[in-house]
């Protein structure tokens, strides 16, 4: 059902736990039967806000509470997707329940370490693959 969603689409939560056979909660969705990723980004009420640098969307990692690692459960999975056949796609939940399908993306830059002033967070420089233009 993956590839019936359509990028640029809006979906339910619902929707999009079903179409990737993930769950409803978290940012970071791994679904280890179709083996992909789904990343979660709020455009408000996040933690710890996702920043868009041009075509590139720094997407921060799990883990609300302490120091964030690069291997730490999905942070280590999105962090080794260059080398492995995990398939990352980007959903935008963009208002309560609604989520843009912005399809697959990669992991275009080492991810890195930020401390933002309480603990360190780790950033994931991600570009999808199908350009589309951000609303």
């Amino acid at each position: 059902m993956i590839k019936q969603l359509t990028i640029g689409a809006t979906y339910s939560n619902a929707e999009v736990a079903e179409a990737f056979g993930v769950s409803t909660q978290g940012g970071m969705r791994k679904s280890n039967a179709n083996n992909c990723l789904v990343l979660i980004s709020k455009e408000s009420a996040n933690l710890y806000p996702d920043k868009w640098d041009g075509e590139v969307l720094n997407y921060s990692g799990m883990g609300q509470q302490g120091d964030q690692r690069l291997d730490y459960s999905q942070n280590r999975a999105l962090a080794q997707s260059r080398d492995t056949d995990l398939t990352v796609y980007l959903m935008i939940n963009k208002e309560p329940n609604r989520y843009v399908n912005y399809g697959e993306v990669e992991l275009v830059q080492d991810p890195y370490m930020m401390f933002d002033g309480h603990r360190n967070v780790a950033i994931f420089p991600i570009q999808p693959l199908v350009k589309k233009a951000k609303d």
